[in-house]
């Protein structure tokens, strides 16, 4: 028999905060990606806090810098990896319209990025010195596993926004200064020379740089303009176009004409060799000669043709010895044409002030 009841209250325990744990994660690509940072209640088990912590990107470019030892390029920088990556890439395109679609067939260069120690870097094709004041568009992206690309955010930059941002920087150095005034009036005058998008050149707003024939230093040039064992040389120059180019002429008698015709090369100073087969174009023979660095334009090439005989022994033809340098002492001697005139000293000075600030180390 129950004679009384009378209630007794039991103090609540209270709730236990257990570990954090991760939901809705979201992985970070080329953009930020987010997870949620939960804590549970061990006793009950009832949610006590949510909080929504953001990732930051894995894969982004750092920056952008010009590359004008060798013929003149652009290198972005990119740091960062994403898991699953299956490749790192970079889009080139012309305009911002272009790139803002992200569609590859939009692309004027697909370039796969080079891995090192401190980063991948993708480097652009070589650009003519009339473009330098072109700006590139460029998209990085990563594709996944799954097949799926993800894209960085969009950068714009050209060799016209490098040289101006150094010469107005005040730690440049003078030898970068002098280079990048240099190299905005040698972009000016070639686009003066081709006529290219003549209303925006590139050195506009920027002082001019005073030509110094004294950068030429002595001629250098000879040929011997005899017939050689079939080959007579006729002239060099060179070309502006693309990437700066020697071509060199040769007309051949009908002895060889037939034959394998090539022109081998040598470059003093640096010790560089090649050898370019040469291009019928009408009744000539045409040496092309690219991939020479701007600071090895001043240096010395020995240009022979020749041909491989039955024995396999090479028969040479006279050399012919030129520079970059001496397409502008040549072409500001003989030349009438104001335009051929501006660009040769142009040049030689961008010659000249890329070998110096080379040999400065900046």
């Amino acid at each position: 028999v129950v004679i009384g009841r009378e209630p007794i209250a039991i103090p609540a325990k209270g709730h236990s905060k257990g570990e954090a744990v991760i939901e809705n994660k979201i992985p970070a690509t080329t953009i930020a990606g987010s997870y949620d940072s939960v804590v549970y209640c061990t006793v009950c088990g009832i949610e006590l806090s949510r909080e929504n912590v953001e990732i930051p990107a894995a894969f982004n470019i750092k920056c952008a810098t010009l590359i004008y030892d060798d013929m003149i390029q652009i290198r972005y920088k990119y740091v960062g990896t994403v898991d699953g990556a299956t490749k790192y890439g970079m889009l080139v395109f012309a305009s911002a319209e272009d790139a803002a679609t992200l569609d590859p067939t939009k692309a004027v260069q697909d370039k796969e990025l080079v891995e090192y120690s401190e980063g991948r870097y993708g480097y652009t094709d070589g650009i003519a010195a009339k473009a330098m004041g072109d700006s590139q568009y460029v998209v990085g992206y990563v594709v996944l596993e799954d097949g799926t690309v993800a894209y960085t955010a969009m950068v714009e930059y050209s060799p016209r926004i490098y040289a101006q941002r150094m010469t107005e920087k005040s730690t440049s150095s003078p030898e970068t200064k002098a280079l990048c005034k240099a190299l905005m009036q040698y972009g000016a005058a070639a686009q003066v020379y081709f006529n290219y998008n003549v209303d925006d050149l590139m050195n506009a707003g920027f002082e001019s740089v005073e030509y110094d024939a004294n950068v030429l230093g002595e001629s250098i040039f000879s040929v011997d303009t005899n017939e050689t064992n079939g080959f007579t040389a006729k002239s060099a120059t060179l070309l502006f176009e693309g990437a700066i180019t020697y071509r060199v002429k040769y007309t051949v008698n009908s002895a060889i004409a037939d034959k394998q015709l090539y022109a081998e090369y040598t470059i003093d100073g640096i010790t560089k060799t090649g050898s370019v087969e040469l291009v019928k174009e009408g009744n000539a023979y045409f040496a092309y000669i690219s991939g020479i660095a701007g600071k090895d334009m001043d240096e010395k090439i020995v240009i022979k043709p020749y041909y491989v005989d039955d024995n396999g022994d090479k028969v040479y033809g006279a050399e012919l010895v030129y520079s970059g340098y001496e397409y502008s002492r040549r072409t500001i001697t003989n030349s009438s044409n104001a335009n051929s005139i501006a660009l040769a000293k142009a040049f030689a000075m961008y010659v000249n002030a890329v070998d110096a600030a080379i040999k400065a180390g900046k």
